[in-house]
């Protein structure tokens, strides 16, 4: 980087009013100058037409800040910072410099630089932030749009967020909510689905419960029928109570015994947790020996009319393989039961679970609806208010308002349009009251002047007369009309 010398410590405060303008080429060479930066610089015009306008750098500044303002630049973008420059005579003075592209025919063909004078703590400020980067300590710090800012990875991230376009903005906040949308659609699908596996699933434990009762219930009553088969004996006075055949309950032993087989296979085929199915296989056994090792030969004896010796058997056998049974069958029901009462709380656990998820998932589409709406409105709404306020300025004939672009998408290109479109009006406003002061002295200069003076236009019409021509031909007036 140039470093211009000699430098001293005194700085030249620019006016209110002053003004400074210049042009560059692309290469940065001055291509156009006015008067107040002759002014406060101290060079002639012909020092600075034709040179770089690295001839009013100050060696204070950071080389930083030139990088960001031509790489500003060449974007097309204005670029507005803070900018020490040296007099000729080796002073220094702060400038707001606004700088932006000319555009013609769509192309950038140069720029264009207005600036004006800062306030004391932006130059307090800003000669603080500069010290740092110039002695080597802005660790963490950068020059982004002509403002120091921080570069850490969480500035980085913001930035990002905050150069996002509106069109981006829009598109993530819609599939966001059109996603949730199609997870709460899926989970209100798969609730269905759980609502109906879990009714499923409970008719099974029913219809499983209502297996091991009816086998309990069977095997109870296979030993009914085999007491009061024994109550056929001719010797029992209850014989003659009976008005039937003994056959009529040995028939109803093997119907319920095939009906117990049938229950038990039903059972075997139902979907059962394992330790239910490890119950139902112990009462299965149970009852084998509750009919082979007591039933059966019962069975044997009362078709032989030995009702003593089933009767024996009865007390000996039956009866304790009986309660081994009932006790293994009340097992089987008491498992199926309380698996029915797991599951329902399963399906409760999980339909509660569905719902706080529902809510909680629907309550976050609200908040972020609501957190989008708010984000969209700081970002379209108050950035359009703050331009149609600068127009109104603008109409005003203000030309330095402050125009802070913070982000780079729609209504950041917007602002910096309409930075650019500042700029260059308050130049041209600039420039036509320059060259109206110009011709005002000029007018006044041949107003005074005791040579008569004449001006026409290429039409030969008389567009300027002074006071001179207007004696002389006021004199020879009567000589004229002659």
């Amino acid at each position: 980087m140039k470093i211009n010398m000699p430098v001293t410590q005194t700085e030249y405060v620019l006016k209110e009013t002053d003004s400074i303008v210049s042009k560059t080429d692309l290469k940065g060479i001055i291509t156009y100058i006015n008067e107040d930066f002759l002014r406060v610089s101290g060079f002639t015009k012909d020092e600075l037409i034709g040179t770089s306008h690295n001839i009013v750098r100050h060696p204070d500044m950071p080389p930083e800040a030139f990088v960001d303002l031509w790489n500003s630049l060449k974007a097309g973008r204005p670029w507005t910072g803070m900018v020490k420059n040296r007099c000729k005579n080796g002073d220094y003075y702060w400038v707001l410099a606004n700088a932006t592209p000319i555009r013609e025919g769509g192309n950038i063909i140069g720029y264009m630089s207005v600036r004006s004078k800062p306030s004391s703590m932006q130059i307090e400020a800003t000669s603080n932030a500069y010290r740092l980067f110039k002695e080597g300590k802005a660790s963490g710090m950068g020059i982004r749009d002509g403002q120091v800012v921080r570069t850490n990875l969480f500035s980085r991230m913001a930035d990002m967020f905050k150069n996002l376009s509106i069109k981006s903005r829009l598109l993530s906040t819609f599939s966001f909510l059109l996603v949730l949308m199609l997870i709460l659609g899926s989970m209100g699908i798969w609730n269905l689905k759980d609502s109906i596996n879990s009714i499923a699933e409970e008719a099974e434990f029913f219809q499983a419960q209502r297996m091991a009762n009816r086998v309990r219930n069977l095997i109870a009553e296979n030993r009914t029928q085999a007491i009061l088969a024994m109550q056929h004996d001719p010797a029992s006075p209850t014989a003659k109570l009976h008005d039937h055949p003994i056959s009529m309950h040995l028939d109803a032993i093997k119907e319920n015994k095939a009906k117990i087989g049938e229950a038990i296979a039903e059972l075997d085929k139902m979907n059962l947790h394992d330790g239910v199915r490890e119950k139902v296989r112990e009462a299965a056994t149970a009852r084998e020996a509750f009919v082979n090792e007591g039933l059966l030969p019962i069975v044997k004896h009362l078709q032989a009319s030995n009702f003593v010796a089933a009767y024996e058997l009865l007390i000996k056998k039956l009866n304790p393989l009986y309660t081994d049974v009932n006790d293994r069958t009340k097992d089987v029901v008491e498992a199926i039961v309380a698996d029915t009462n797991l599951a329902q709380q399963n399906a409760e656990k999980r339909s509660q679970f569905m719902v706080t998820l529902t809510v909680t998932l629907l309550a976050l589409a609200v908040i972020a609806a609501v957190i989008s709406g708010i984000v969209l409105l700081r970002i379209i709404i108050r950035p359009l208010g703050n331009s149609i306020e600068i127009f109104k300025r603008i109409e005003e004939g203000n030309y330095n308002n402050q125009i802070t672009v913070t982000h780079h998408n729609e209504i950041g290109r917007l602002l910096e349009s309409l930075k650019s479109m500042q700029t260059k009006l308050g130049f041209d406003v600039a420039e036509t009251k320059r060259v109206s002061d110009e011709n005002l002295r000029i007018k006044i200069g041949l107003d005074n002047v005791s040579t008569g003076v004449m001006i026409a236009d290429n039409a030969r019409n008389i567009i300027y007369v002074n006071k001179s021509v207007v004696n002389i031909l006021g004199k020879a007036e009567a000589d004229i009309r002659k």
